[in-house]
């Protein structure tokens, strides 16, 4: 088995760390694991698929990494890959990316929501995000 290294001048690895980081935990306390995550309503509100794509913009933020266009998507489709899977967290991340476009207001307030905790959690040091499981729990708002 080849090891798994992780190169910090790699904008791809910091990133996929960053969201292991801040997923892992949120995905659990909601009783899943990682990519498993069903596509229930609760699960797939506008709130929790906002929470992700500001999970996503504050990551890059955070780690100085420019938002293009491409590293948006990336960013986007390997967050609600890690939740969702790749089949169907593929064709969220898409129809998120569109209510971003079109201002849904419950997503844009989410993503707000997130890029705020996420600097947080990067001011502090320490991994307590938890968007994803309030969003979900419906205790977002």
């Amino acid at each position: 088995m080849r090891e798994l290294e992780y190169d910090p001048t790699k904008d791809s690895d910091r990133i996929a760390v960053a969201l292991l980081g801040l997923l892992t935990r949120q995905i659990r306390e909601c009783g899943f694991e990682l990519e498993t995550v069903p596509t229930l309503t609760m699960f797939t509100s506008p709130e929790c698929r906002g929470y992700l794509y500001g999970l996503s913009c504050g990551v890059l933020l955070n780690e100085s990494i420019k938002i293009t266009r491409d590293s948006l998507i990336d960013t986007l489709i390997a967050a609600f890959g890690l939740v969702y899977g790749d089949s169907a967290g593929r064709p969220l991340a898409q129809k998120t990316f569109e209510e971003v476009a079109d201002e849904n207001p419950l997503v844009s307030s989410a993503s707000d929501w997130a890029i705020k905790e996420v600097s947080g959690v990067y001011e502090s040091g320490e991994i307590n995000a938890l968007g994803f499981y309030l969003a979900a729990s419906g205790m977002m708002g």
